[in-house]
């Protein structure tokens, strides 16, 4: 057998190796504090505001122009995950959705205490500002939300 042939043969079962053990690219060492299950803290405030906001939504002839109150079970999401896919549920009243997407690491502006990265969400893609208040404490304009341009605190779950 031939060097050459040997060094392929090896080439190609290290690499079958690595693709069958699941490696995949790691997270920059300022980003991996992001990594986890984020929940909004105190989503209350933000559901009255979306549900002001889309009033002008189909609703039941027995239902006014009211807002709708938020009954408690409101909730928003965000989940990044160490491989670059990003995972956002909302459940505010009237909107509720998911949406799958990725994010990747930009920069950090801050000894890891504000971090830049980029999301896509159904095709858009937004640049946002993570800011860590404590290490289990994240403000940022949800990249769910990016229209909103309006900070809010996430609270690590996971």
């Amino acid at each position: 057998m031939s060097r050459t042939s040997l060094f392929s043969k090896l080439a190609f079962m290290l690499l079958a190796t690595l693709l069958a053990s699941g490696c995949q690219p790691s997270v920059p060492a300022p980003a991996k504090q992001l990594v986890g299950t984020w929940v909004l803290s105190q989503p209350e405030r933000l559901a009255d505001r979306i549900n002001q906001a889309n009033t002008g939504l189909p609703r039941p002839e027995s239902e006014s122009d009211e807002p709708v109150p938020d009954s408690g079970g409101s909730k928003m999401l965000l989940e990044f995950r160490a491989n670059g896919s990003l995972r956002t549920v909302t459940d505010m009243g009237q909107l509720q959705q998911e949406k799958q997407g990725t994010w990747t690491f930009v920069s950090d502006s801050g000894g890891g205490k504000k971090l830049a990265i980029r999301c896509l969400l159904n095709q858009q893609t937004s640049e946002v500002e993570v800011e860590f208040i404590e290490p289990e404490l994240i403000s940022l304009v949800p990249p769910n939300m990016a229209g909103l341009n309006t900070k809010l605190t996430f609270r690590r779950t996971q």
